[in-house]
């Protein structure tokens, strides 16, 4: 093995080591700049907690799906094993661009059951520890989860739309942030709309964190002050099949969305 590739191993493992001994941990895209005048756009892959985190390195086994997407065009984005910044591109064509970008699944052998437990109540998932234990008295508790990630990012012009990309669970904003000074969005899962849904607004600098539900029809609002970057957050936990003890019994598919003045 490369030293490069030691190197960024024995990362991964430490990050994992990290992932299994706190809360929950979100994945989003940090561009440097949410607003351009050049082509030129480069953002962070981060992992962590109240929207601060760790830079993650370009992984092309660990990629599943990972584009831009302005005016019904689509363009992949592509990089070099360990590249940080991890996403680099040229923008073409003026207004708003999405970037999305995709894990691969990854799993996560809990150490105790209280991480698990305060991972479910964050998620608004209260209860699931005992739900699991009643089924399964005994041993590790293993997840495997799923990382879906959006951005916001415009060139010279703010306008554009958000839209649905196919994503398993997806948050699509219905009105353009940088244009409505608010934010009103939906929250789709596997099967369409989710309602009654827990999203999260994390905000830097500034003010925290605030959950909201979706409603009946999967809408959402926060209030935005326009000087800050969001992320907004949201994650399906769902049981899977029973296939042996050291296997994942719960699945996770999380969405963000990230946009800001800057």
């Amino acid at each position: 093995m490369s030293t490069a590739r030691h190197t960024i191993s024995s990362f991964l493992a430490l990050i994992a080591l990290t992932v299994t001994t706190a809360g929950a941990h979100e994945f989003w895209i940090e561009p440097s700049r949410y607003h351009l005048t050049g082509g030129d756009f480069s953002a962070q892959l981060r992992v962590g907690q109240s929207f601060a985190g760790v830079a993650m390195p370009y992984l092309t086994h660990e990629i599943a799906r990972s584009e831009v997407h302005h005016n019904g065009q689509v363009s992949p984005l592509t990089g070099q094993y360990g590249d940080i910044p991890a996403l680099n591109t040229q923008l073409r064509g003026d207004g708003l661009h999405l970037i999305v970008h995709q894990t691969q699944d990854n799993r996560v052998r809990y150490r105790d059951d209280a991480t698990f437990n305060a991972f479910a109540d964050e998620k608004g998932y209260p209860g699931l520890l005992a739900q699991h234990r009643a089924r399964y008295p005994d041993g590790p508790i293993i997840e495997r989860y799923y990382r879906y990630a959006k951005s916001l990012v415009t060139l010279n012009r703010v306008d554009g739309d958000d839209t649905r990309v196919g994503l398993p669970i997806e948050i699509v904003l219905t009105e353009n942030p940088y244009q409505s000074r608010r934010i009103s969005g939906r929250l789709f899962g596997p099967t369409g709309l989710l309602a009654n849904h827990r999203v999260t607004r994390f905000s830097k600098p500034g003010d925290g964190l605030e959950h909201t539900q979706t409603d009946a029809n999967g809408r959402f609002e926060f209030a935005w002050s326009g000087s800050t970057q969001v992320l907004l957050d949201a994650v399906i936990i769902r049981p899977l099949a029973d296939s042996g003890p050291n296997q994942p019994r719960w699945e996770s598919l999380w969405a963000s969305l990230t946009f800001g003045e800057q």
